[in-house]
C-alpha cells in the first residue's frame, strides 16, 4: 500500500516535471523525469486498480488517475522510459566508471551520437530493444525494462515522440559536449591533461 502511494508521488512528480519547463535544475530534472516516467508506465495499472478502490480521492489523486487514463500520458511515460534505460542510464553507467578517464568520453560523445542517430532511423529495432548503445555496457533488462519493449497499442505513437525527441537530444548533446566532438578543443585531449 506505501509503495503505491509512492509511486502516485512519483506521477505526480512527472507530472510537475512536465509543467516545469524553467526549472534551473534541469539536467536533474530531466534525470528523474526519464528514469520515473519508465517506472510509471509499468505500474500504470496497478495505480489504477488501487485508486479505483479508494471510496474518496482529493483533487490531487483524481487528477492522477485523469492523466493514467490518458494515451498521451502514457505514451510519453513509455518514450521517456525508453530514453532511460537505452540512452541515460548507460551514459550515467559510462560517467560513475572510475576507470573511464575524461579523454575516453570523447570516444563515447561520438558513439552515443551515432547511436542516436542510428535510433532515429530504426525507432522499430529501439523500442524492440534491439539496439545497444555500448558494448561493454549492459541494458539492465529487469521487468520494467521487459514491459517497455513489449509491443503495445500506443507503439505507433511512441515512434512519432521518438522521432522529435531524439533529434533534438542529439543537438543538445551536440551543443554541451561540442569540445569533446571532432574538431572541437578538448578532441585530442590525452591523459596528462586529464590527471
Amino acid at each position: 500500500m506505501k509503495f503505491l502511494f509512492i509511486m502516485f508521488r512519483l506521477v505526480g512528480l512527472v507530472w510537475l516535471t512536465i509543467k516545469c519547463v524553467d526549472c534551473h535544475c534541469n539536467h536533474l530534472k530531466e534525470t528523474f523525469l526519464f528514469t520515473y516516467a519508465g517506472h510509471v508506465f509499468f505500474l500504470k495499472s496497478q495505480m489504477i486498480a488501487y485508486l479505483e478502490s479508494c471510496p474518496a480521492m482529493n483533487g490531487l489523486l483524481q487528477s492522477v488517475e485523469f492523466n493514467l487514463r490518458q494515451p498521451f500520458f502514457i505514451t510519453g511515460c513509455k518514450s521517456l522510459g525508453l530514453i532511460s534505460k537505452h540512452i541515460s542510464t548507460p551514459l550515467w553507467n559510462i560517467i560513475e566508471n572510475q576507470e573511464v578517464s575524461i579523454s575516453d568520453m570523447n570516444y563515447r560523445y561520438v558513439r552515443l551520437i551515432n547511436y542516436i542517430a542510428e535510433c532515429v532511423e530504426n525507432l522499430d529495432d529501439l523500442i524492440r530493444g534491439n539496439l545497444l548503445l555500448y558494448d561493454d555496457v549492459p541494458v539492465r533488462r529487469d521487468k520494467i525494462y521487459e514491459k517497455l519493449i513489449e509491443p503495445s497499442e500506443i507503439d505507433c505513437h511512441v515512434i512519432v515522440i521518438l522521432s522529435v525527441i531524439l533529434p533534438a537530444l542529439i543537438q543538445l548533446i551536440q551543443r554541451q559536449y561540442g569540445s569533446h566532438l571532432p574538431g572541437g578543443s578538448k578532441e585530442h585531449i590525452n591523459e596528462h591533461e586529464t590527471s
